[in-house]
């Protein structure tokens, strides 16, 4: 399965990356991408 991102997608995960206090996973990275797009389609 093949996963596409726009910029505004790589904006939210680069911010998050700049704001962590430690380390993130690259599952915690995709939960936060799951729960971001989630609120944009309802």
């Amino acid at each position: 399965m093949s996963i596409q991102l726009n910029d505004e997608d790589l904006a939210y995960l680069l911010t998050l990356l700049r704001n962590a206090t430690q380390p993130v996973t690259t599952q915690q990275l995709i939960d936060a991408l799951r729960r971001h797009s989630d609120q944009f389609r309802g």
